[in-house]
């Protein structure tokens, strides 16, 4: 059975309604076989939309590594647009249009998955576009890598910049083997990153950083950002 994937948003303009999105990477036991469905519910109208579908065709020839979404890494708001990681025979990030009724996938700047260990997730720029920081066997670096589109409108992946961690973080060659990005905070442009020492939080413009308590679950942080009052009827 599918794992079903859920995100719940805002609806654009809207300050009263929301909306759930649900995504589905649905293998059918066959990996050369992989579709995404993907249905959204407003609360506006109290109705779930329909399903859109598309066919997820596999990057890599690795029988044993269904196409799924990663489970450990929330899904990250963009723009209005939700974005998933996708893990398996086809590494990337996959972005459900519903207005457009279509699904969008856009494939990993590299193999991540092709040596050694890695570790990413899908962060957000300055001018709203995704970022996709792949600290791939990552010792004291930390690459960021955003994607553009030429004037042919063909769009690649470039190197943004780069982050050394050993600058922020006091961590020998020893100790910052593999360090996990374990949690993003995308209103505050906040990281979370995960090492031997601790827990850290991590500014990615001011480069600030604060050491955090000592996690017993390292696996995902879901940082809380935005507080609602309720409404007081009179």
């Amino acid at each position: 059975m599918a794992a079903i994937h859920g995100a719940v948003l805002r609806a654009v303009g809207d300050v009263q309604h929301f909306q759930v999105v649900l995504l589905v990477v649905d293998n059918d036991d066959d990996i050369h076989h992989i579709r995404a469905l993907v249905c959204v519910y407003s609360s506006e109208t109290g109705v779930w939309g329909d399903v859109i579908s598309a066919p997820l065709l596999p990057k890599f020839d690795l029988n044993s590594l269904y196409t799924r979404v990663y489970r450990p890494k929330a899904a990250v708001l963009v723009e209005n647009f939700l974005y998933w990681i996708l893990v398996g025979n086809l590494v990337g990030i996959i972005k459900p249009d519903s207005v457009k009724q279509s699904i969008i996938v856009i494939p990993a700047p590299v193999d991540v998955f092709k040596e050694g260990k890695h570790e990413f997730t899908v962060l957000r720029t300055e001018g709203g576009g995704p970022w996709f920081p792949l600290p791939v066997k990552v010792r004291l670096q930390c690459p960021i890598m955003e994607e553009k589109t030429n004037s042919d409108g063909i769009a690649s992946w470039v190197l943004e910049r780069t982050i050394e961690l050993n600058k922020l973080i006091p961590l020998n060659s020893e100790e910052s083997a593999h360090p996990f990005i374990v949690g993003f905070a995308e209103d505050n442009n906040v990281v979370f990153l995960w090492t031997v020492k601790g827990a850290f939080m991590i500014h990615l413009e001011s480069l600030q950083l604060k050491k955090l308590p000592n996690p017993t679950v390292i696996s995902c942080y879901h940082p809380f950002e935005t507080v609602s009052a309720a409404a007081i009827l009179l």
